[in-house]
């Protein structure tokens, strides 16, 4: 069992200041069936004077077996790939806390702390301040067109995995528990089938029936997902409310639903959210070169 409490030190460097994720559900953000715990804690190390500094410290709390050890780490050696990049939470350090009554060790991984995610953005919608989500919407097509670079493809893009850095300028992408490595085969015994969050799967994910050229279908399938999140930050809305597991036509365009939203930017969110993963734009890269020649244009 883990048992943490506020005070408490880990590897003689991080006093745990906050539970800030007691419960987060294993498929949505992290898949599998299980939960996460998330604390924020101080870097003694890095604290000068009366200057702290934070961390988020993640921990899979279920007592480990090789499956949780191989999903963790798999988790930390992607974020390490992708480290330095502005648009995507950066991993600060790898520990492991040994519960003293059960003996059982715990894996965790320190990444910068972020305190505000997009999740309430996206419930009242950002439409009327155009330019904060061009923005926001640049950035996370950075962070995202570095990943594919990388073949890393995120598998759970949504607002409440896009954080505000302190900066309150700045998005980055967090949270790739879900992430895969499109370069290497599966690891044969990590047995988990991720099926990211319900309501921001592509449809062909949540029918099961991803096609044969796998690696253009995952990014397609990240391309959908980013469609949604577009989508709520623009309308307050979600595009499918009942699910898209099966092909309901269009949504109702965003320039319908806020008349701030400009026909083109609709129409390429429309194009993103497309029931046939062949329809969607290709690429992360063309989505944010067609942001950007827009934000200019504003």
């Amino acid at each position: 069992m883990l048992d943490l409490q506020k005070g408490q030190i880990l590897s003689d460097r991080y006093t745990l200041v906050d539970l800030i994720s007691p419960t987060e559900d294993w498929n949505g953000s992290l898949g599998g069936g299980a939960t996460s715990i998330i604390w924020k804690a101080r870097d003694d190390h890095c604290s000068i004077a009366d200057l702290e500094t934070y961390v988020a410290i993640k921990f899979h709390p279920h007592r480990p077996t090789e499956q949780i050890e191989i999903l963790f780490r798999r988790e930390a050696i992607v974020l390490m790939q992708l480290r330095g990049h502005p648009n995507i939470v950066s991993v600060l350090d790898l520990g492991e806390w040994t519960n003293a009554t059960t003996g059982d060790v715990y894996a965790f991984i320190v990444t910068e702390y972020c305190d505000t995610d997009l999740a309430t953005l996206a419930e009242r919608g950002v439409g009327a301040h155009l330019d904060t989500f061009y923005k926001s919407a640049i950035d996370t097509c950075r962070g995202l067109a570095y990943a594919h670079g990388k073949n890393l493809v995120h598998r759970d893009i949504k607002p409440a995995n896009l954080f505000l850095a302190l900066d309150r300028m700045t998005v980055k992408i967090g949270d790739f528990g879900l992430a895969k490595d499109k370069s290497y085969p599966p690891d044969p015994r990590a047995t988990v089938v991720f099926g990211g969050t319900r309501g921001y799967k592509s449809p062909e994910k949540a029918r099961g029936s991803m096609s044969a050229r796998a690696a253009q279908s995952e990014i397609r399938s990240d391309i959908y997902s980013l469609g949604v999140t577009f989508y709520q930050l623009l309308t307050g809305q979600h595009p499918f409310p009942e699910g898209h597991e099966r092909e309901l036509g269009p949504p109702r365009p965003a320039a319908l639903l806020n008349k701030n939203v400009p026909d083109e930017l609709s129409e390429l969110v429309q194009s993103m959210l497309c029931y046939q993963p062949t329809k969607r734009p290709s690429s992360i890269r063309e989505i944010r070169d067609r942001l950007e020649r827009q934000h200019k244009a504003l």
